[in-house]
C-alpha cells in the first residue's frame, strides 16, 4: 500500500489516544500564554489548546474540584447549542427556546412526543412478552424439582405465582415413572399465555382503543373532518408489520379496517364486497355519517423495507425491490378503484 505525502495526512483529532502527551513545562507555558493578552485571548482556537482544556478538566476533576472557567473565543467554542446570553436588565427583549419549555423538565423527552400513549404502548409491550419469556424459567425450575415427595404441590403453587394458571394435574403426577413430559408442558404454556393475552387484550383494552373508547371517537371525527368515513388498511402480511395501525402509525384499532395480504396485494373482488356493505351501511343506519355526506372511502397499502440490506430483506414477495413494491401496491389500488368504477359509477 503506498504511504501517503505529508499532505494528504489527514490531523489527528484532539482527544485521539496516538497524539503525545505535553508535559508540566509544557502545561504551564501554554496557560501563560492563553492567559497573556487580549490578543491571545482572541486568537483562534487550536488543537493544542483544546488539548490543554482537556487536560484541566481531567485534572479538576480528579483533584474534585470546581470546573475551570473559560475565557475568551475558546470559552464561546465550547459552550453547548443550547446555551444562550441573557439579555441585560434594561433590555426588553426575552431569549427563550421554542422547542424546550422551562416547566418541563428535561427527561420528558420530545415535546411532540406522546409520553403517556408511550408509557401505555411500552407496558403493554413487557406484559405480552412477559407472559412468554416466563415458561422457559419456570419449565427450567420444574425439572430440577421433578423427583421431590411434594413435587405435585410445589409445582402448582410455582406455576400460579409466576405463570397465573395451574398446569395439567396428570402430567405432573406421571413425573416419577419417567422424566417430565416438558414439551407437552411447554404446548400448554404457550396456548395458556395466548389465551391469557387475548382475554385481557378485550376484557381491560390495555391500549384503550375498542370502539366506543375516547380515542376511537376522536380519531373517527378526525377522519371524517379530513373528508373520509373508512380507513380500509392492508399490510404486508409480514411480522415487521404486524402492529403497524396501533404501535407504528399510533391508530385506534377499532377504526381501522385491517386485513394483511403477502405483499400487501389485496383482492380486489373481497375488497370491493366490503366496500359495498360500507356504502349500505351509510344508507340503510347512517353510520358512521349518513350516505348524502362528501365523504370518500380510503384504500391503504403498507409496505416494509430493511434499512441495513434493502436488497436482500425487504418485501420478499416482491424480491425485495422497493419500487417493484410501491408500483404493484399503487397498480392494485387503482384496479380497486376501476372495478367499483366499472360496477357502480361511470366506468
Amino acid at each position: 500500500m503506498p504511504r501517503l505525502s505529508s499532505a494528504d495526512r489527514r490531523p489527528l483529532a484532539p482527544t485521539a489516544p496516538s497524539r503525545r502527551r505535553l508535559n508540566d513545562s509544557q502545561v504551564q507555558a501554554a496557560s501563560q500564554e492563553a492567559a497573556g493578552s487580549t490578543a491571545d485571548v482572541l486568537a483562534p482556537v487550536t488543537a493544542f489548546t483544546k488539548v490543554l482544556r482537556q487536560r484541566e478538566l481531567a485534572r479538576a476533576s480528579r483533584q474534585g474540584g470546581a470546573r475551570p472557567r473559560l475565557r475568551g473565543r475558546a470559552a464561546a467554542s465550547l459552550t453547548p447549542p443550547l446555551a444562550t446570553a441573557r439579555p441585560s436588565a434594561s433590555s426588553s427583549t426575552s431569549l427563550s427556546l421554542p422547542y424546550r419549555s422551562s416547566q418541563v423538565p428535561v427527561s420528558a423527552g420530545h415535546p411532540l412526543s406522546d409520553s403517556v400513549t408511550n408509557e401505555r404502548l411500552r407496558r403493554y409491550d413487557a406484559e405480552s412478552k412477559g407472559r412468554f419469556d416466563r415458561i422457559v424459567p419456570v419449565l427450567q425450575q420444574l425439572s430440577a424439582l421433578q423427583h421431590e415427595p411434594d413435587f405435585v404441590e410445589r409445582a402448582q403453587a410455582l406455576a400460579s405465582q409466576e405463570l397465573g394458571y395451574t398446569l395439567p394435574t396428570q402430567i405432573l403426577e406421571l413425573a416419577w415413572v419417567s422424566q417430565l413430559d416438558m414439551r407437552t408442558l411447554f404446548a400448554w404454556c404457550v396456548f395458556q399465555a395466548y389465551e391469557s393475552t387475548s382475554d385481557a387484550f378485550f376484557r381491560h383494552d390495555p391500549l384503550e382503543a375498542q370502539a366506543g373508547s375516547p380515542a376511537a371517537d376522536a380519531f373517527q371525527d378526525f377522519l371524517l373532518s379530513c373528508g373520509f368515513h373508512l380507513l380500509d388498511i392492508t399490510p404486508c402480511a409480514d411480522g415487521r408489520l404486524a402492529h403497524s395501525v396501533a404501535y407504528a402509525l399510533r391508530l385506534p384499532f377499532s377504526v381501522v379496517r385491517r386485513r394483511p395480504h403477502a405483499g400487501a396485494l389485496f383482492d380486489v373482488e373481497n375488497t370491493v364486497d366490503r366496500w359495498v356493505k360500507t356504502e349500505h351501511r351509510r344508507y340503510r343506519e347512517g353510520l358512521p355519517n349518513p350516505a348524502h355526506a362528501d365523504t370518500r372511502y380510503l384504500k391503504v397499502v403498507v409496505y416494509h423495507f430493511s434499512s441495513l440490506d434493502s436488497c436482500h430483506e425487504g418485501c420478499a414477495a416482491h424480491g425485495s425491490d422497493d419500487q417493484a413494491a410501491a408500483a404493484a401496491g399503487l397498480q392494485r389500488l387503482q384496479d380497486f378503484q376501476q372495478a367499483v368504477e366499472n360496477s357502480f359509477c361511470c366506468g
